[in-house]
């Protein structure tokens, strides 16, 4: 079968001889009804054009090229499944040609435009799904071992600021310097809890905490907690 639609005068165009030859009908009835629609509408006759084609012998017979609407207006009185089947494939052939011809017709610096503008839209799409991705990553909290492991290091550099467990200022101000040094990394991170830290922030949690040191007050409270029981015994 020959190619369902062709390209004429930069117009995407179907035969009369083919669509007899799809549909199974006589080359002379498929005439008979172009004609007929163009005899009813005038409107018709800028969608067929006669023209003539030549036989195996060289014999010249009449013939009507159309385009799409052409086409879809003869069409339109053809029934049956196998129909169905040749209109989808003229209306997919048609798509195609013309999507060629758009292609085709467009200057070097319209295609170079859109090709641009297409690069553009890609980038600016792009960009968009990495903020995205990288606004989830920083909003996806600690892990549990994180957290386990950020909470272990500011109870043990508390733990050393208040001179050991068996100090008299652990006693009076363990509770005191957990809180300030909580306090200090939740500040720094602008949030309300330690376990809204993102997860792509705990290095700098975990360095934070090792560089907490008791404010000049609580050092001060420590230390003479610490000296007293020393005078003490």
């Amino acid at each position: 079968m020959k190619n369902l639609v062709i390209m004429k005068d930069n117009k995407a165009v179907t035969s009369s001889l083919q669509v007899a030859d799809s549909f199974e009908k006589n080359h002379r009835d498929v005439l008979e009804s172009v004609r007929n629609l163009t005899a009813e509408n005038t409107a018709t006759k800028i969608m067929f054009f006669e023209t003539t084609y030549k036989n195996s012998r060289g014999q010249e017979y009449p013939e009507f090229l159309m385009n799409r609407d052409g086409f879809t207006l003869l069409a339109m009185g053809f029934t049956g499944k196998k129909a169905l089947e040749f209109k989808l494939k003229y209306i997919q052939a048609f798509n195609e040609m013309e999507k060629y011809l758009n292609l085709t017709s467009m200057s070097q610096e319209d295609i170079m435009i859109a090709t641009l503008k297409t690069q553009k839209e890609i980038k600016q799409q792009l960009n968009t799904v990495t903020s995205d991705v990288e606004s989830l990553k920083h909003e996806v909290d600690l892990s549990r071992y994180q957290k386990a492991k950020l909470s272990g290091l500011v109870r043990k550099n508390v733990m050393d600021a208040v001179g050991g467990k068996r100090s008299h200022a652990y006693r009076e101000l363990y509770r005191t310097a957990i809180a300030e040094n909580w306090r200090e990394i939740k500040n720094h991170f602008n949030v309300a809890s330690y376990e809204e830290i993102p997860k792509l922030k705990f290095e700098e949690a975990m360095e934070i905490a090792a560089m907490w040191h008791p404010s000049a007050s609580l050092a001060f409270d420590i230390k003479q907690l610490n000296t007293q029981i020393e005078m003490d015994v």
